[in-house]
């Protein structure tokens, strides 16, 4: 236990000492609770890794080591974990036991109900397997917990919001686009169907990293790529339906059923791409259409020349088309991290630590 700063009382550091005695003896897991004001502009992550390597926590060769760290000025605590411990203590679950057990404390400044009951916390997980009730695959949850706490919890604050000031710059253009392109393409089916479906796919990633990534209030802005996702399946489902006539007869055709699509797909390219394709059918006739969407390319024409395009029989559209240079949007680079002050030395409570090494889990909260 290293409390150089006071942070928490001699009577709450004497009572964490005793539980980690308790536990070393009960299973050989060494843990360090190290709580500091200030690490200056250092990443709590990053310095985290260097110190549970530099004291060696945990047996050599078990790695069975776990670094507890706090530091006030970033308002962030984080477990870093050994190899030997990371089937024991999941990332998803050191995550879980931070933001139920400790951070709810630490956001009223009461070091010293967070810290104690948080070691209390691990203690349970680690002598009888599982915490509050839950049982978990660790692996699975290694997996689930490392992919969702990206990149919050392994990179800087400065490169966190770096993250998220391009995911802002990027979501804009996205909306631009789809802006642009919901009122270029109109009503014909040809444009809408490739257009939307390309902006609902997009919708659907900005959706999840936005997710992943914004905090706070700016949760509610992926919400906005669910509302595109919905109007971009609500459009193509629309534009396919439009009623379609008969070149040679004039009467209203019949849209062909997907169970039966097949029967009237002839060509290998057809049926591959069955899913994009629509056959319309004159119940008069017998007139067919087969309406290809997959390989939809507009002809490319000079500026103010005008093209007519008969794509069901009989109705025609007249288009406009120009040129349009296309720039590469720029990406700002990383702003340059201010050159870090000082950081305080941090003495353990003298002991000899095993001569583990960490293994990259655990887990980062902030408040």
């Amino acid at each position: 236990m290293s409390n150089p700063d006071q942070i928490i009382s001699a009577a709450t550091e004497h009572e964490i000492n005793n539980i980690l005695d308790s536990l070393e003896h009960h299973n050989g897991v060494e843990v360090a609770v190290v709580l500091v004001q200030s690490i200056g502009f250092e990443d709590i992550k990053d310095f985290a890794v260097r110190l549970f390597n530099k004291w060696g926590i945990g047996k050599a060769g078990a790695d069975n080591g776990l670094l507890v760290l706090l530091v006030t000025d970033q308002r962030s605590v984080t477990f870093e974990t050994g190899y030997g411990i990371e089937g024991d203590l999941p990332d998803i679950v050191c995550k879980q036991l931070q933001m139920d057990v400790m951070v709810p404390y630490f956001k009223q400044g009461d070091y010293n109900t967070g810290m104690l009951k948080g070691v209390q916390a691990i203690f349970e997980e680690l002598i009888n397997g599982t915490y509050a009730g839950i049982k978990h695959d660790a692996q699975f949850d290694t997996l689930i917990a490392r992919f969702f706490s990206w990149p919050l919890n392994s990179e800087s604050e400065s490169e966190s919001f770096f993250l998220q000031i391009a995911y802002l710059v990027f979501a804009g253009m996205y909306m631009i686009i789809f802006l642009l392109g919901t009122y270029t393409t109109k009503n014909e089916p040809l444009r809408i169907y490739p257009v939307f479906k390309t902006a609902s796919h997009w919708a659907l990633i900005y959706l999840g990293i936005g997710a992943m990534l914004l905090e706070d209030w700016l949760n509610i802005i992926p919400f906005i790529f669910l509302v595109a996702f919905i109007f971009s399946r609500v459009k193509i489902f629309l534009a396919r339906r439009q009623p379609i006539f008969c070149p040679t007869c004039q009467a209203k055709m019949l849209r062909v059923k997907r169970v039966n699509k097949a029967n009237y797909l002839e060509e290998n390219q057809d049926r591959l791409h069955i899913a994009d394709c629509d056959v319309w059918v004159c119940g008069i006739c017998g007139y067919k259409q087969i309406m290809r969407y997959y390989n939809y390319i507009p002809e490319p024409v000079k500026k103010e020349s005008k093209i007519s395009t008969t794509y069901i029989g009989g109705s025609s559209s007249s288009t406009t088309s120009t040129d349009t240079d296309m720039k590469k949007p720029s990406v700002p680079t990383t702003p340059s991290r201010p050159s870090s002050p000082s950081v305080p030395k941090i003495t353990p409570k003298p002991r000899t630590w095993g001569g583990g090494r960490s293994g990259g889990g655990g887990a980062t909260s902030r408040w």
